[in-house]
């Protein structure tokens, strides 16, 4: 039986997917083949790529490179839209983190949804996962493939194209998927701290709010924005410009991350619009006129 979570003939809808996925990695490797001059094990991960089918029944694709983030959702400013009255209207952020130079990971996070996403045809729905290699989502019934194209730094010996082209494996390593229920938190959930990692404020003609938030609460996003869901009974308060779930907080080695979740205000620092800040000190940034959020990273 299908879990409601990922939507009904999510599975089926999976496994229908996957063969044009595994046909669309095997395109991104021929396509490499001609810059990979390198062996395979000193090839280098610069991004994924991101594939699903839209409403059209077409294979459509989207590059997700290091650094960057991409928002699945309903809404118009998402990246990869879905127009899908169950699917939240910004329902899951992907995002391409480097740990090590040529050592990227892939991290899918849930923004605070009562549904979550399913990995590898798994039907249990789950808030957080981490890859390093192929994977497939569902999203209520939706399908991604996620694959990682590589290329290479230095010449070498070329890759067969047998070795490129090859059907790809589906073994991966991976971190196990956060269980449903550990997810995106409500910025007050996380008060008070005397662990403080980071601080946070909000400041907006109505008043000011604060937080401090540990290293272990940014392990998930912690979200700034209009829903209850963000900021409880303070989001009340916000003007309407506000998106409802406008920004993600998120631990990225000794920095915060802050990610514009498809906002339709968006970021804006030093008067310029941005989709990702790394804080390692202190920053104010913009979310609408007379609303600021202030993020100072905490080292002791």
């Amino acid at each position: 039986m299908d879990d409601p979570n990922c939507g009904t003939g999510g599975p089926q809808r999976l496994a229908a997917f996957r063969p044009q996925w595994e046909d669309a990695v095997r395109a991104l490797a021929r396509a490499q083949r001609d810059v990979t001059l390198v062996p395979a094990a000193e090839q280098r991960t610069r991004g994924y790529r991101v594939s699903w089918v839209d409403e059209d029944g077409a294979l459509q694709s989207r590059d997700l490179a290091v650094g960057d983030h991409l928002v699945v959702g309903r809404h118009t400013q998402a990246d990869i839209r879905l127009r899908d009255l169950d699917v939240s209207l910004r329902h899951a952020m992907l995002l391409a983190i480097e740990r090590d130079p040529g050592e990227v990971e892939l991290h899918v996070h849930d923004l605070g949804t009562s549904l979550g996403f399913c990995v590898d045809g798994d039907e249990t729905p789950c808030a957080r996962h981490v890859s390093s290699d192929l994977v497939t989502l569902s999203i209520h019934g939706h399908a991604f493939g996620v694959a990682p194209y590589r290329s290479g730094a230095a010449h070498g010996a070329r890759v067969s194209k047998e070795e490129v082209a090859a059907r790809p494996s589906w073994a991966r390593q991976r971190e196990p998927g956060a269980a449903f229920g550990t997810y995106a938190r409500s910025i007050v959930d996380v008060l008070p701290r005397r662990d403080a990692w980071a601080r946070v404020v909000v400041r907006s003609r109505s008043g000011t709010f604060r937080a401090s938030v540990s290293r272990a609460d940014l392990e998930y996003p912690v979200l700034v924005g209009r829903y209850e869901r963000c900021m409880g009974a303070q989001a009340e308060s916000l003007p309407n410009e506000i998106s409802r779930v406008h920004a993600a907080l998120l631990a990225d080695g000794d920095d915060v991350l802050v990610l514009d979740t498809a906002s339709t205000n968006g970021l804006t620092h030093r008067g310029e619009p941005v989709r990702s800040v790394r804080v390692s000190d202190a920053v104010e940034l913009e979310l609408c006129e007379g609303v600021t959020l202030q993020v100072e990273r905490v080292r002791r």
